[in-house]
C-alpha cells in the first residue's frame, strides 16, 4: 500500500468547482482544499452525503444504470490530486476515512440494541441470533467468516458465507443465523495478513455495494417525496371538506362525514380505530397518524399509535361470558388476529361493525364464540375546546344513551301531573262522599289512591335507575377523560400546585357528580314539572294562590341571599382546604426527617397555620348553613299560618258581604295542591343551592381545563429512534424576567455515545436534561431525534423511547416487578432480565418475597443503592436506544456502578449522563463542563484532565 502523500498530478482548485467522481478506480487527494461530497440525481436534484475536509481523499463510483453521479463541491480553494488508486495503491488509514462515508451514508438505520462489541484481532464464536457490532463506533473492521453464516444487518442486507471477509461499521453490523465462528481484522492488518491485492478487491467490493445502497435509497427518497406530496393534497383535500361541511351541516341533514386520511392506506386498525372515534362522538377533523407511527410492528403499538391519532387512549380488556349482552363502551375486538369493531347499540346489545368490507350485523352467541379474548376499550380526551365546568359537563352528557334522557323526562312530567290528583281526591272526599256516607265511592277512592302511590312508586324507581345510569355513564367518561387532561398537562403546571391541592380540587369532580345527582336531578326536574299545582291553586282560589306565590318569592330571595353568602365562605374554604391538603402531604413525606431534628412542634405549627384558615371559613360556612336550615324548617309553618289567617280574615269579610269566599272542601284541596306544591318547590330550591355550592368545586377544576396540554398543535407521533441528538442553539429561562437557565447550548451525540454532562450545582445540568425530554421548552434554538425536530412530534412519543433515572426518582407504592414494567406489556421475565442488569439480582433472592415483595410508601423499606437500581431497571426494561441519567448511581458502591456501566455499554443505547463521580464518566465519549448555563469544556476524559481547566479543577476536588 502507498503513502497518502502522494503528489503527482497536483492541481489548484477554486472555490465553487464542481469534481464529478464517476470513475471507479479514480482517487481524489484533498491537500488543501476542502470539499462537500453530494449525490446528483437524473434531475438535478443533490443530496448532501459529507464533508470531505483537508487531508481526506475519496474515490470514484461508475455512473449507475439510473444515472446516478457523485460530486465533490470545492468550498475552500487548495491544492489536490487525481491518481488511479488501483495501480498506485492506497493507505490503510485512507481506505478507513473512505469506508466510513461510503458504509455510513445514510445514518438512518435502527442499530441492534443489544450487541456484542468486536475489537480487531478478537476471536469470536457466535450463538445462534446473536449480533456484533464494532466496539468504537468509528472505527472500520473486517469479518472474516471461518465456520457458520452471518446475516448482514443496517444499511446493507445480504449472507456472509464461510470464507468471506465483510466490512463493518457504525451503520453495518452482523447477525449470527447458525453457530459461527469468525476473526475480526483492522484494515491495516487485513493489509499485512492477507495478499497484496486482496485488500483492493474488497474495497472494490465495498464500491459495489454502496452503489446498490444509493439506489435502495433513491427509492426511499422518492417514496417519501410523493408521499409528502400527497400527505399535503390530503391536508387541503381535508381543510376544504372540513370547510363545506360547516358551511352545509345546517341546511343539509345528511352529510357524509369529513375525511382526512385516504383510509386505504392504513393498516386496518387505524380504519377501526376511527369508526370507534366516530361513535364516541369525536371530530373526524381530530383524526391524524403519521407514516412512523405506521412503523409500530407489535399489535399492542399499533393499537397505540391508531387511538392516539384518533384522539384516545386504549386499555387492553379481557371479554369473558355474556360480555356482549352488556355495556362496556366501544371495543376494538380481533377474530383470526383481524381488527374490528364492536359497537354497543342499546345497553344490552352490540352490533359488529367491520368497516374495511362494510359487514354491520348484531353480536349473537355464536359470534362472539368466534371473538378473541383480548380487546381493546377507549377512552376520549377531552378536546382542546373544553376549558370550562359547563363545556365538560356537556360534553359528558353526550356519551349517555339518549333513551335514559328520554325516560328521565318522561318520568318526571309524570311525576309532576300525579300530585294534582291529591287535591281533586281530597275535594271529592270532604265534599261529595263522607257528607252521604257513600261506602261504594270512597272504596273506588281508596282503590284509585293505592294505584297512584304504586304508579308513583314506579316512576320514581324508574327515574332513579335512568339517574343512576346518566350519572355513572357520564362519571367514567368526564372523569377519565379529565385525568388523562391532567395527565398530559405540561410540566410547568406542576410547579404552580402542590400534589395534596391537586388531588383535593381533583376529588372535587366527584364531589360535583355526587352532588349532582339524584338530588339536584330530581330537584330540578320536579320543580320544573310540578307546576301544574299552581293551576288547581288557582281553581280553586286566585287570591290565596297570589299569597302564596308572594311568600314563596319572599322565601326565595332569602334562600339566594344565604345561599350567595355560603357560596362565597365555601369558596374561600375550599382554596384553604387545598392548601391544607398541599401542606399535609408535604408533612407526610418529610416527616423522618422532621423526626431526625425533632422539629415535631414546628411541622405541627406549619399545619396549624394552614388548618387554622380552613377552620376559619369553615366555621363562617356553617352558620351561613345553619341561617338555611333554620328558614327551610320555619317556612311551612309561617306559610301555613299565613294561608290560615287570610282564609278566616276573607271568610270573615265575605259573611259580612253574604258571600261565601271558599267552601271547606275546596280549602281542603287548595290545602293539599299548596302541600304538593311546596315540596316540590323546596326541593327545586334545595337542588339550586346545592348547585351553587358546587360552584367553588367547578371553580378549583377550572386551571386543569383551561391549561393548554402538550402536544395540542399538529404534532404528530414519533417514530423509532435510533439515538441520534442534536440541541443547537438552546436557550432557557424559567420564566418572563428571569436569568437565563441555559445560554446557546449546542452539542451533538451519535447513536451509541456516551455523553457526560459535569458542573457545579446549579449551572443548568438537570434542567438541559428536562429540555432534551421534552419537560420545558426552549426559549430558542432546537432539539432533534433523528433529525426529527422535538417541537413537532409528541413529547409522549419521544419519552416512551427514553429510558429516564432523574435525580429525584420515586417509586409507587406496589411490588418490585410493578415497578419495573409498570403498564408496558412486557412479562416477569423481562422483568428479571432487567433487575439482574440492574444489577439487583443478589438483593432479590435475598428478599422473602424475591420480585414481588412489596415496596412501601416512600420506598423506606429498601436502601438508597435498592432504590436507584430498581429506577435504573425500569428505565432499560424496555431496552431503550436513548438513556438520560441524572445522578442515577450517586448511591452505588463501585462494583455495582461497573456492573450498571457494562450492561449499557452492551444495550448499544446513546446515553447522556450527568454525574459528579470521576468513575461514572471516565469512559465518557464525551464530557460537557456546564457553567453558568454555558459549555465551557468539551473532550473525553483525557483531553479535559490535560487542559488544566474546569473540568481538572472539579476532578482535583475528588482526588485530593
Amino acid at each position: 500500500m502507498m503513502d497518502m502523500a502522494y503528489k503527482e498530478n497536483v492541481i489548484t482548485l477554486q472555490a465553487g468547482q464542481w469534481l464529478w467522481l464517476d470513475q471507479a478506480d479514480l482517487l481524489l487527494e484533498l491537500f488543501t482544499a476542502t470539499a462537500e461530497l453530494y449525490i446528483v440525481l437524473p434531475e438535478g436534484r443533490r443530496i448532501y452525503i459529507d464533508e470531505l475536509a483537508a487531508g481526506k481523499s475519496m474515490v470514484g463510483l461508475p455512473v449507475s444504470a439510473d444515472k446516478i453521479r457523485l460530486l465533490a463541491l470545492v468550498t475552500t480553494a487548495g491544492e489536490a490530486s487525481f491518481r488511479t488508486w488501483k495501480e498506485t495503491g492506497v493507505a490503510a488509514d485512507t481506505v478507513d476515512s473512505i469506508l466510513q462515508i461510503l458504509l455510513n451514508w445514510p445514518d438512518k438505520y435502527l442499530n441492534p440494541r443489544v450487541y456484542q462489541p468486536v475489537q480487531a484481532g478478537q476471536k469470536l464464536e457466535l450463538a445462534v441470533s446473536q449480533y456484533i457490532k464494532t466496539a468504537d463506533l468509528d472505527e472500520i473492521l473486517w469479518i472474516e467468516v471461518t465456520v457458520g453464516r452471518l446475516q448482514l444487518c443496517g444499511a446493507r442486507e445480504g449472507t456472509v458465507f464461510e470464507g468471506d471477509i465483510v466490512a463493518i461499521s457504525r451503520n453495518i453490523w452482523l447477525k449470527s443465523t447458525e453457530k459461527t465462528q469468525c476473526i475480526a481484522y483492522s484494515t491495516e492488518m487485513l493489509a499485512k495478513l492477507k495478499e497484496e491485492n486482496a485488500l483492493l478487491n474488497l474495497f472494490t467490493l465495498e464500491q459495489q455495494w454502496f452503489l446498490a445502497v444509493i439506489a435502495d435509497h433513491m427509492v426511499d427518497y422518492r417514496l417519501s417525496d410523493s408521499e409528502k406530496m400527497l400527505n399535503d393534497k390530503q391536508q387541503n383535500d381535508t381543510v376544504m371538506n372540513y370547510a363545506i361541511h360547516e358551511l352545509l351541516k345546517n341546511d343539509v341533514k345528511s352529510l357524509p362525514p369529513v375525511i382526512k386520511r385516504n383510509e386505504q392506506q392504513l393498516p386496518a386498525i387505524f380504519v377501526v380505530a376511527r369508526v370507534i372515534a366516530q361513535n364516541m362522538g369525536l371530530s373526524a377533523y381530530q383524526f391524524k397518524s403519521s407514516n412512523s407511527s405506521l412503523l409500530k410492528v407489535t399489535q399492542n403499538e399499533l393499537v397505540q399509535a391508531a387511538a392516539t391519532a384518533a384522539g384516545m387512549i386504549q386499555r387492553k380488556v379481557k371479554l369473558t361470558g355474556d360480555w356482549y349482552l352488556h355495556d362496556h363502551g366501544e371495543l376494538l375486538i380481533f377474530i383470526d388476529g383481524n381488527p374490528y369493531a364492536a359497537t354497543p347499540v342499546t345497553s344490552s346489545r352490540y352490533q359488529f361493525v367491520d368497516p374495511v368490507n362494510g359487514v354491520v350485523k348484531l353480536i349473537d352467541q355464536q359470534l362472539a364464540e368466534e371473538i378473541e379474548e383480548t380487546a381493546y376499550t377507549f377512552y376520549p380526551q377531552l378536546p382542546s375546546e373544553i376549558t370550562s365546568v359547563h363545556k365538560w359537563l356537556k360534553w359528558s352528557l353526550k356519551f349517555c344513551w339518549k333513551r335514559d334522557l328520554w325516560i328521565l323526562l318522561f318520568a318526571c312530567i309524570i311525576a309532576g301531573i300525579i300530585p294534582i290528583i291529591t287535591p281533586f281526591i281530597t275535594q271529592t272526599v270532604f265534599e261529595d262522599i263522607i257528607p252521604s256516607h257513600d261506602k261504594k265511592a270512597h272504596l273506588i277512592i281508596v282503590q284509585v289512591m293505592f294505584v297512584t302511590a304504586a304508579v308513583s312508586v314506579m316512576v320514581n324507581l324508574v327515574r332513579g335507575v335512568a339517574v343512576l345510569r346518566i350519572k355513572n355513564k357520564m362519571h367514567v367518561v368526564s372523569e377519565a377523560s379529565l385525568w388523562l387532561r391532567l395527565l398530559s398537562l405540561p410540566a410547568s403546571f406542576f410547579r404552580e400546585y402542590h400534589i395534596g391541592d391537586l388531588a383535593q380540587r381533583m376529588q372535587g369532580v366527584g364531589q360535583i357528580y355526587s352532588s349532582m345527582s339524584t338530588v339536584v336531578a330530581s330537584g330540578i326536574f320536579n320543580g320544573m314539572f310540578s307546576f301544574w299545582n299552581i293551576f288547581v291553586m288557582c281553581y280553586y282560589s286566585p287570591k290565596l294562590t297570589l299569597v302564596a306565590l308572594l311568600f314563596w318569592a319572599v322565601y326565595a330571595m332569602a334562600a339566594i341571599f344565604f345561599s350567595v353568602r355560603l357560596v362565597r365562605y365555601q369558596r374561600k374554604k375550599t382554596a384553604a382546604l387545598g392548601k391544607v391538603a398541599g401542606q399535609t402531604v408535604q408533612l407526610f413525606n418529610s416527616i423522618s426527617k422532621f423526626r431526625v431534628q425533632a422539629a415535631e412542634i414546628r411541622a405541627f405549627s406549619l399545619w396549624a397555620e394552614k388548618f387554622g384558615e380552613e377552620w376559619k371559613w369553615n366555621r363562617k360556612s356553617r352558620w351561613q348553613q345553619n341561617y338555611l336550615d333554620f328558614l327551610n324548617a320555619v317556612m311551612n309553618m309561617l306559610l301555613t299560618m299565613l294561608i290560615f289567617w287570610m282564609t278566616i280574615h276573607w271568610l270573615d269579610i265575605g259573611i259580612e258581604e253574604k258571600v261565601t269566599f271558599l267552601s271547606q272542601p275546596d280549602f281542603l284541596g287548595f290545602n293539599a295542591a299548596l302541600g304538593g306544591l311546596g315540596s316540590s318547590i323546596m326541593g327545586l330550591l334545595s337542588a339550586i343551592g346545592t348547585s351553587l355550592a358546587i360552584l367553588p368545586l367547578g371553580e378549583r377544576a377550572r386551571p386543569i381545563l383551561e391549561t393548554k396540554v402538550e402536544g395540542s398543535g399538529d404534532q404528530l407521533e414519533a417514530g423509532e429512534f435510533n439515538g441520534r441528538i442534536v440541541v443547537d442553539n438552546v436557550s432557557f429561562r424559567y420564566g418572563a424576567g428571569k436569568p437565563l437557565v441555559l445560554k446557546e447550548v449546542t452539542f451533538s451525540a451519535n447513536p451509541g455515545d456516551f455523553i457526560a454532562i459535569v458542573g457545579a450545582s446549579g449551572c443548568g445540568k438537570s434542567t438541559l436534561l428536562r429540555l432534551l425530554l421534552g419537560l420545558e421548552k426552549a426559549e430558542n434554538g432546537i432539539v432533534e431525534y433523528d433529525g426529527t425536530d422535538l417541537n413537532k412530534v409528541t413529547a409522549v412519543s419521544v419519552r416512551r423511547q427514553i429510558g429516564v433515572v432523574l435525580q429525584h426518582g420515586q417509586l409507587m407504592a406496589g411490588s418490585i416487578l410493578d415497578n419495573i414494567i409498570g403498564s408496558l406489556p412486557l412479562t416477569r421475565e423481562d422483568a428479571i432480565e432487567a433487575a439482574a442488569l440492574a444489577g439487583l439480582e443478589e438483593d432479590i433472592k435475598e428478599m422473602p418475597m424475591g420480585i414481588d415483595t412489596v415496596i412501601s410508601e416512600g420506598a423506606n423499606n429498601i436502601s438508597g443503592g435498592q432504590r436507584q437500581r430498581i429506577l435504573i431497571a425500569r428505565a432499560i426494561v424496555n431496552r431503550p436506544r436513548i438513556i438520560i441519567f441524572d445522578e442515577a448511581t450517586s448511591a452505588l458502591d463501585n462494583h455495582t456502578q461497573a456492573i450498571i456501566a457494562e450492561t449499557l455499554e452492551k444495550l448499544n443505547a446513546t446515553r447522556i449522563v450527568v454525574a459528579h463521580r470521576l468513575s461514572t464518566i471516565q469512559k465518557a465519549t464525551k464530557i460537557m463542563v456546564l457553567h453558568e448555563g454555558t459549555i465551557v469544556e468539551t473532550g473525553n476524559f483525557t483531553e479535559l484532565m490535560q487542559k488544566q481547566g474546569l473540568f481538572a479543577q472539579l476532578a482535583k476536588r475528588q482526588l485530593v
